[in-house]
């Protein structure tokens, strides 16, 4: 029998990226200037033996950078209360007259894909591994050159390059990991992807910046702060996560050009961009957003036990005013990259980040806050047992008895998938009606989910163990609130034999219901139940 159901909507998954030509994207500022591809040419000095390809080697990072970028939230539609944008570019309020530049080089950047050689009508970006500005020293794994003239720009290849994991493989080496400081490091993901990428945005045909239009130049930007000894460091370059997220938590006290304004600097930082589309990356394949490192006021919320393992998950800072800030700061891992030589003075400025006033917490999204306070909790130890269940609801033209169908996925603490709801052809989900209720039992789960939707004031009944809960409560233990737009109460429009149900009077289903429970216990079992509904779809996650 066919079945009919009101545009049910999927949730969107994050994708990755793949970086190797400029094409066009949807919005104000994006250019559409390289629809044609970006092919690797010469590979000037890179071997190609069979036991030593390097040139392989390189085809493939480029292939990974590109992934990297391939996101949505990344290369278009960037939601800039999330917690990637707010920590890489700042609270949206510091950097409004930047948004629109900041999503044309992501957009053009992902449009930096493989050409072909016999286009003649292509960009064509040169590989070296000849090193012939001598730069290749210390820690520094690549270096690009913009050339003036007709010359074309080149990234040069080192050897510690080839020692790089392959995307894949650094994800697979740490998303299971149990530590949480290891596994929410973003700076643990290093990859020749990630190098690539990062080469890329350097490369001014690839960000659309040549001489500074209409895009910013992008640079590795140099920053200078007093440490906790009141020691004046720097300037450093803001290479990696951890220096790059301070481009964007402080105020700059720099008397220049905007000297106030966060999105000024951050839009022309190369690893606010090459980490930002690091993180959006990771949060599907390991469970959520990679937090780390983290960037916390020692004062108002220290962090226990002190001092953590590890060297550069954690910068705390203390505060007295704009002049006063002092930062804990491990730099032994980066500091051999400070020797690296400005061999390409088109992506180096005189111009000093120097750290001001951190910007006040009370200006960070909710969203964030909630966020931020999980992420502290998670680290103290206080997360262990949650779990997260997301549901999509999807309402149809059959008999009302049997017309309510869910698709669910469950994750346990660590953000694994641990039940999804089985595909099928003939069926939009599972049932989650009065007469047959879908009850999910899985491995580290103590008790059983079920689910029960209702027409009647058109919500769904939650049940875990003694527990229980609608999407329509709004305070107590249990609390929900809409996310995104209502869906149609009246139910499916254009069924064959008329409506199949109708909502009676009452509150809507919500779409993001958190839900908490201390007298649950799956372990310390805290229910989060998150909602989102689309349209005809709503999405539900519990955390236990």
């Amino acid at each position: 029998m066919s079945q009919h159901w009101l545009r049910a909507v999927g949730l969107g998954l994050l994708l990755s990226l793949t970086v190797v030509h400029a094409a066009p994207a949807d919005g104000d500022g994006v250019s559409a200037w390289n629809t044609l591809g970006t092919s690797l040419v010469d590979f000037k000095g890179c071997k190609s033996d069979k036991d030593n390809n390097q040139k392989e080697f390189i085809k493939q990072a480029y292939k990974e950078a590109h992934r990297i970028v391939d996101v949505d939230g990344v290369k278009a539609n960037i939601h800039w209360d999330s917690e990637a944008a707010v920590e890489f570019f700042g609270p949206q309020q510091f950097n409004k007259d930047q948004q629109a530049q900041i999503q044309s080089v992501l957009a053009n950047i992902e449009t930096v894909q493989t050409g072909y050689w016999f286009n003649p009508f292509g960009h064509s970006l040169q590989v070296r591994c000849d090193n012939p500005k001598n730069n290749c020293v210390g820690g520094v794994s690549a270096y690009t050159i913009n050339p003036s003239g007709k010359e074309k720009p080149y990234v040069n290849f080192c050897p510690s390059f080839f020692r790089q994991y392959t995307l894949d493989g650094v994800v697979n080496a740490y998303k299971d990991e149990k530590n949480p400081d290891v596994k929410w490091n973003v700076d643990n993901y290093q990859n020749r992807g990630l190098i690539f990428l990062h080469e890329l945005f350097h490369v001014d045909i690839a960000a659309n910046s040549e001489k500074g239009m209409p895009n910013p130049k992008i640079y590795d930007i140099r920053i200078r702060y007093d440490d906790k000894d009141r020691e004046p460091r720097g300037p450093l370059k803001a290479y990696e996560a951890r220096y790059a997220k301070l481009l964007a938590r402080f105020i700059p006290r720099t008397k220049g050009k905007n000297p106030t304004s966060t999105g000024f600097w951050v839009q022309r930082n190369v690893d606010n961009f090459s980490r930002f589309a690091m993180a959006k990356y990771l949060e599907d394949k390991i469970g959520g957003y990679p937090f780390l490192p983290l960037i916390y006021d020692t004062n108002v919320q220290p962090l226990y036990p002190d001092p953590r393992p590890g060297k550069t998950s954690f910068v705390g800072f203390q505060a007295g005013n704009d002049s006063d800030v002092r930062l804990d700061v491990d730099t032994s891992d980066v500091d051999a990259l400070e020797g690296e030589t400005d061999v390409d003075l088109t992506h180096t400025t005189d111009e000093i980040f120097e750290i001001g006033e951190p910007i006040a917490f009370d200006e960070y999204p909710e969203s964030y806050k909630a966020a931020y306070a999980g992420w502290m909790d998670l680290l103290q130890g206080k997360s262990d047992g949650t779990c997260k269940v997301q549901v999509e609801e999807i309402w149809t033209c059959e008999d009302s008895a049997s017309n309510l169908y869910a698709s669910v996925e469950v994750r346990d603490a660590s953000g694994n998938i641990i039940y999804t709801t089985p595909g099928s052809a003939s069926s939009p989900g599972q049932p989650i009606n009065d007469g047959h209720p879908l009850e999910i039992s899985a491995s580290g789960m103590d008790q059983t989910l079920t689910l029960i939707g209702e027409h009647t004031n058109d919500y769904i009944q939650f049940y875990y163990g003694s527990a229980s809960w609608t999407s329509s409560d709004t305070e107590g233990d249990a609390s929900c609130k809409l996310v995104g737009n209502d869906w149609d109460k009246n139910g499916p429009q254009g069924c064959p034999n008329g409506m199949a149900a109708r909502a009676a009077e009452g509150k809507p289903s919500k779409d993001l219901c958190l839900a908490m429970s201390d007298s649950v216990k799956l372990r310390e079992f805290k229910m989060l139940t998150t909602w989102r509904m689309l349209e005809s779809t709503s999405a539900l996650a519990v955390d236990d």
